[in-house]
């Protein structure tokens, strides 16, 4: 087995892909093109598995942060803001200032109390509707490159994941 290298375009630095090469083509390929990983990643079938899941994470995060903060303690946030968008929107006569995260942030962006409930509510449904299809997608992959025989197909299995991630519109 070669070496996994992360190559990228000399000129632009855009990756390309990755690939398992041996040490002569890497020194062929790197008169062309930038080495962005050139040390030893994946020994054996198993430590390449290892590589792609962690990529297909990595991916499934980026893909989340197209609808969501992924930063610590902010998961609690997105559900204290819905609960708090929900009750408000339940009550009957709703005082904005018993509603502190929705009180805060319509002072901070100059939106009323009512406008951002609603909008909290839309962006929480549409992060329900979209994340089970992300998960899916991110447990598919990793099922598809657990059950790869070989590198080509592990590295097929990360590819359709990486598609499939992309493909819906995220």
């Amino acid at each position: 087995m070669g070496t996994l290298y992360r190559i990228a375009n000399k000129t632009t630095g855009e990756p390309i892909g990755d690939f398992i090469i041996d040490s002569a083509d890497a020194v062929l390929l790197s008169s062309t093109h930038e080495l962005l990983t050139t040390e030893n990643l994946a020994q054996t079938l198993d430590d390449l598995k290892f590589f792609y899941i962690d990529e297909i994470n990595k991916k499934t995060s980026q893909v989340r942060s197209r609808f969501i903060t992924l930063e610590l303690g902010q998961s609690i946030t997105y559900t204290d803001k819905a609960q708090e968008a929900l009750e408000y929107m339940q009550a009957t006569n709703p005082v904005d200032t018993d509603y502190r995260y929705l009180d805060f942030e319509a002072t901070a962006t100059d939106k009323t109390v009512a406008f951002l409930a609603v909008e909290i509510l839309q962006k929480a449904q549409d992060l329900r509707m979209i994340n089970p299809t992300i998960e899916a997608q991110r447990k598919r992959g990793i099922k598809q490159v657990n059950e790869a025989e070989n590198e080509f197909e592990a590295k097929t299995a990360r590819d359709f994941a990486f598609s499939s991630l992309d493909a819906h519109g995220v």
